[in-house]
């Protein structure tokens, strides 16, 4: 099965697990007044890719991706710790994703 198949586990698990960092993306390429193409060709990853991050679906981004957006729209608007605040936002919207293990105490 190939990675963008919908019935490989990466893709499925991929769907809809970065609401925060796609809503943060668009709200940082908003105000750096980026068009999706612009942030495309600027940081080298598809208009595609990024329109899907920004729906909070898609595989999701490496530390090298948020890099690159981040040193993008840093570069065009200032802002100051982007990488930073989208690393966050991806790491956040993994682990609301995660199973998290109960622990339980015997006397």
């Amino acid at each position: 099965m190939m990675e963008g198949d919908p019935r490989s586990a990466r893709y499925r698990m991929g769907i809809n697990m970065l609401k925060k960092f796609g809503q943060l993306l668009e709200e940082k390429r908003l105000q750096a007044k980026l068009t999706i193409q612009e942030l495309a060709t600027i940081s080298g990853i598809s208009a595609d890719r990024l329109e899907a991050f920004e729906k909070g679906s898609g595989d999701l981004p490496n530390f090298d991706m948020c890099y690159k957006l981040g040193q993008a729209i840093s570069s065009r608007s200032g802002q100051m710790f982007v990488l930073q605040d989208l690393w966050q936002a991806l790491r956040s919207d993994k682990l609301e994703r995660t199973p998290t293990t109960e622990l339980f105490f015997v006397n």
